[in-house]
Parts: C-alpha cells; structure tokens; sequence
C-alpha cells in the first residue's frame, strides 16, 4: 500500500507540475489552452447543428455565430486569463505586455499597407497549393469554417468582413503576436519566426490555405516587432482582406465550390499567380527594408531617451522563461487537439 501511495503522489505533484499554470509563463502552454477552447467551440457547433435550427453552419447567421465563439474561445478566453502572469514583471499592466507599446500612427499605415503584398502572395500560393493537392489525386477539402453566399448583399459582406476578417484578426493577434510573442524572449527572435508561424497555420484549419498561413504568420512576426504591439499584424490582416475586396477580380483565387479535379481549375489562375508572388516578393522587401528603419530609430535613440525603455525591456527578458521550456506535455496536448479538429473537423 505504501509503494501505491507514493506512486499515486508522485504522480499527483508530475501532474501539478506540468499543468500548473506557471509563475513565468512560457510560449509552449497557452497552446493547451487555444487546442481545448477550439476544440470545445467545434464541440459546441456540433451540438447546435443536431438539434433542429433554422440555418446552417455555412450560411451568413452559422458562419458569424460560430466563428466569432471559435476565436473568442480559442484565443481571447485563454489570452485574458493568462495575460495576469506577465504582472510580475510589468510596471503597467498585464494587458500592456502582451498588447505592447504604441509607436505612432505612421507605422500602422505602414502595416496596413503590407496587407496588399500580403494578399497577392496568400492569393497565388492558395490557388498553386489547390492545384498541387487536386493534382495528386486529393480530394477537396472545405475549411472547418466555411461561408458560401451566392449573390451576397451588401449587408452580408459586411458581415462576412466583420466575422470573417476583423474579428479573427484581433484574436489571432493578441493570442500568437500578444501572449505567445511576450513569452518568447527578445534574443529567441528567429526561433519565434519559425515557432509562431507554424502554430498560427496549425490553427488556421484550412488546408488550401497551408502555404499562405505560413507566409502569413512570418510577416505577422516581422511587424510584431517593428511596430512593437499588435495592432501592426491585425491590421496587416484587416488590409489584407480589404485588398482581396477591392482588386480581387484582378488576381483571383480558386473557388473551390465551383470545382472538383485539376482539370476543373482555369489556366488563368496560375497566370496571374506567378506574377504576383514576384510582386509581391518586391513589395515586401520594401516595406521590411521601410520598418526595419522606423525600429532601428526608435530603439537607438542618439537623445539616450530610451534608455530606461531597454532597461525595463533587458529585466522583462531575463523574466521569460528560456526557449526549451515551452516544449512540454500542454504544448503537445495542444498540438493534439489541433490535429484531432484537422482529422474530425
């Protein structure tokens, strides 16, 4: 009995250990958190479904209604209660952590105007990544979240922005470039670009998408940090949305409703997507040649006025938990869920 119960205990304190939320949060938790708030949303959705309801979860009503609980669940539930374990280390606020400073209006516009490069490249890898997958004999693959409106309103585009576009932008930014980026440390920077990227296509739930995701989330990173909040990547996004609105009959994307092989998709896509990923690559180039600058100026003060700003910054990173901490058993259980809504979902 003796053997047991010190079996049963030491299992208890691995278990308290491991799923504790810590003192100083590290990047690989709150993955458990957005992989159960997902999973629990789609849960949810599958509920309301099987009961007798007057829409489906593809129209206009379903579409709205559920992604919004699936970003509010995933990223802005586990964002607020986890944002309080930065308090320890920050004068302010723990929301001031992970939303971060603001640095002027100048640098925003920047970040919005990103969002036309943004989409010319999300646009042309979509429509190759679609061809390449139907090419190998695939089948296609609807998005977990999906909305398909024949001849839409203007109400309904509207609503459709709002759900589809503003509303996930601000989630995804304050879960990966607000509470994930705070709990990376200043130095692990290129690790984070490699780190978040997967993670925010991993919860991106669309397969044509994958390419696009990634590329995404790397210049997401790359605004993070040079307009120093997040505010940058949300409307990076939003830009990136209202470009596809504006100019999207100019580089079209595969509509995915309207075919079923390889055979299906019009040569023109791969025309205009080419094209585009070099101008996009020339766009982007500028823009990171643009902001780098604008972060290079303002950490490098000659006035010595920001001097205090890297103190606090240099005490805020020897807080975070190094790198290898975020490689644990929430990270994986995490990445489980995902993986299940991807195979289930």
């Amino acid at each position: 009995m003796e053997v047991i119960s010190q079996a049963l205990s030491r299992a208890a304190r691995f278990l308290k250990r491991s799923f504790k939320i810590p003192d100083a949060l590290n990047w690989g938790y709150p993955v458990m958190f957005a992989g159960i708030g997902a999973i629990l949303a789609l849960l949810i959705r599958l509920a309301v479904m099987s009961t007798d309801v007057d829409y489906s979860q593809t129209s206009i009503i379903g579409y709205v209604l559920f992604i919004s609980l699936f970003v509010l669940m995933a990223f802005i539930i586990p964002t607020v209660m986890l944002s309080g374990r930065f308090n320890r280390y920050d004068a302010q606020s723990p929301s001031a952590h992970v939303i971060g400073d603001y640095t002027g209006i100048g640098v925003l516009i920047l970040a919005f105007l990103s969002g036309v490069p943004l989409m010319l490249l999300k646009s042309s890898l979509y429509n190759i990544f679609c061809y390449l997958w139907l090419r190998m004999g695939n089948s296609i693959r609807f998005p977990t979240f999906f909305c398909y409106v024949k001849d839409p309103t203007l109400l309904e585009i509207i609503l459709q922005f709002l759900s589809g576009t503003v509303i996930p932008a601000i989630g995804v930014s304050l879960f990966f470039y607000g509470l994930l980026w705070s709990s990376v440390r200043i130095r692990d920077f290129k690790a984070a670009c490699i780190l978040i990227p997967i993670l925010y296509a991993l919860f991106s739930f669309n397969t044509f998408d994958i390419a696009g995701a990634l590329a995404c989330g790397w210049w997401l990173c790359i605004l993070r940090r040079n307009t120093e909040n997040i505010w940058g990547p949300a409307l990076c996004l939003i830009g990136c949305k209202l470009t596809e609105l504006v100019i999207g009959n100019t580089i079209p994307t595969i509509d995915i409703t309207e075919i079923r092989i390889y055979s299906d998709i019009s040569s023109k896509f791969f025309y205009s997507s080419i094209p585009s990923i070099f101008v996009a690559v020339i766009l982007f180039a500028f823009f990171y040649k643009v902001l780098s600058e604008f972060h290079i100026t303002m950490t490098n003060s000659s006035y010595g006025d920001n001097l205090k700003v890297l103190e606090q910054e240099k005490i805020r990173d020897e807080s975070i938990p190094s790198l290898i901490n975020g490689v644990n058993i929430p990270l994986f259980i995490g990445i489980i869920f995902a993986i299940l809504i991807w195979y289930f979902f």
